[in-house]
């Protein structure tokens, strides 16, 4: 499957500001709830079978860090504070709305969600005084 999505998946992530990455990150995810709908809830399903099966969760291991690897270099790139734990964000948000847009079919802001994200992995961070 990620070998499949992965060359759509990476053309967002050469964004010039982390307002374009952002956009591009929604865009994603319109596709991704969207034309991809049926893979992405496969995806899910997996990550659940995951939990009791080795080869399934090593797969699924090796997909997110080819992913991973794509998103990284951008946050990197436009001076994510942190850029690992910004992929660490980035992931959490989008398994978190993929399962709020496919399994509980509510209605969600995505784009309010991670534009919210980005922002907090770019926002500056204060040092106690």
């Amino acid at each position: 499957m990620v070998a499949r999505e992965l060359p759509e998946i990476a053309i967002g992530f050469s964004a010039n500001t982390p307002e374009d990455f952002s956009e591009s990150l929604s865009m994603l995810f319109r596709h991704l709830v969207g034309p991809s709908r049926k893979i992405t809830a496969a995806r899910l399903a997996l990550i659940v079978e995951g939990s009791h099966d080795a080869g399934v969760r090593s797969a699924l291991s090796a997909g997110r860090k080819s992913i991973e690897s794509s998103v990284l270099p951008a946050l990197v790139a436009l001076g994510a504070n942190d850029p690992l734990l910004g992929v660490q964000l980035i992931a959490t948000c989008f398994e978190g709305l993929f399962l709020h847009a496919l399994g509980r079919h509510a209605d969600i802001d995505a784009e309010a969600v991670i534009s919210a994200t980005v922002r907090t992995i770019f926002t500056p961070v204060k040092t106690p005084q």
